[in-house]
């Protein structure tokens, strides 16, 4: 038995920066501490790049806009 790991990467490459999304969500809580990943999280990737991020409430999406420089660290 081998892992599918390689290959289910690359056929996933297909679908450009969208493919990326499962590494990202899992780095997520790590990336921008617990409390944010409570309250904020990676929901798509869009063609160009960017990330889209939803948040649980109106509040928290000022609180990252805030934070984006940070977060983009």
């Amino acid at each position: 038995m081998e892992p599918l790991g390689p290959e289910v990467r690359r056929e996933l490459s297909r679908f450009g920066p969208q493919a990326g999304l499962g590494e990202l969500v899992a780095a997520w809580p790590a990336a921008v501490g617990a409390q944010i990943a409570a309250n904020a999280w990676p929901a798509r990737i869009r063609r160009d790049g960017i990330v889209v991020v939803h948040t649980s409430s109106a509040a928290w999406a000022f609180e990252l806009a805030q934070l984006e420089a940070t977060v983009r660290e």
